[in-house]
């Protein structure tokens, strides 16, 4: 396995150490899946999922062996969406029966149902939403906490172009008994337009955000778990260079060891340093 030289960071707060290594593994998604928005993987790392906002679709995938990229192959299975206008976040409960589209044109999360469980061809729309357009003039990314619980939104916040934001659900899963929380991340200090992408560690405490305009994945801090209120940027980025021609997503693989970076129509591994 051939490993590309750590870059060295310099500048922006950003330490001289590496955050990221690339792998030298990607896929590129053919061309009937375009413009590819975001992404998500099974947790045990046989399934992937990708969002197409020309397509208005979602696209399954397979992977043998489990979490190898390299081995992406379509399972013709497919969903069309057919509410919002402009797909650009996708996420799935822990078991797999209920899937979320993120809009960016009406600042919404819908949340569908699937009658057999991580087959995204049974899915259908269970008529839940949340409405975040309070929050957001355009919404670009998600993550929801392992337990259902917690939703975090990023993306363009009218005043503040780079804001993540912190939503409570009051029965797990449940989208339409989301709430905001009150508590933001104001990344404007970092990062000058709005992230596509928002990941935690397991355990609460460490995020990471992926900004389109820099290409940089950006590490932030929290003091008490899952409160957003108490992120604050570590001073550590990393950049993309020429890896990345449109960041769109991120998420961790097997292990916290592991990241993987969307593009608009390729995904790449890294390792976590």
């Amino acid at each position: 396995m051939m490993y590309y030289s750590p870059m060295a960071l310099t500048g922006n707060g950003a330490s001289d150490d590496p955050m990221l290594t690339y792998l030298d593994k990607s896929y590129t998604f053919d061309s009937a899946y375009t413009s590819i928005t975001a992404a998500e993987i099974k947790p045990d790392g046989t399934k992937i999922y990708v969002a197409s906002i020309t397509r208005d679709k979602v696209f399954q995938f397979s992977m043998s062996p489990a979490w190898d990229i390299e081995s992406i192959s379509f399972d013709s299975k497919e969903f069309v969406i057919s509410e919002g206008q402009s797909c650009r976040t996708l996420n799935f409960s822990s078991d797999g029966t209920k899937m979320y589209i993120g809009d960016s044109t009406l600042d919404g999360v819908f949340q569908y149902g699937l009658s057999v469980a991580w087959d995204v061809s049974t899915a259908s729309y269970a008529s839940k939403s949340l409405d975040a357009s309070t929050e957001f003039t355009g919404l670009q990314g998600s993550y929801f906490k392992q337990d259902g619980t917690t939703l975090y939104l990023c993306g363009d916040g009218g005043a503040i172009n780079n804001e993540t934001h912190q939503y409570s659900l009051s029965t797990p899963w449940d989208i339409s008994t989301a709430s905001y929380s009150s508590k933001k991340l104001d990344g404007s200090s970092e990062i000058d337009s709005p992230c596509h992408g928002v990941t935690f560690t397991s355990d609460g405490l460490v995020l990471y955000l992926f900004n389109n305009a820099d290409k940089r994945v950006y590490k932030y801090e929290l003091t008490s778990a899952w409160d957003l209120a108490t992120a604050t940027y570590s001073g550590r980025s990393y950049p993309q260079g020429d890896n990345i021609n449109s960041a769109q997503d991120v998420f961790f693989g097997a292990s916290e060891e592991t990241m993987f970076l969307l593009s608009i129509n390729k995904i790449f591994e890294y390792r976590v340093e």
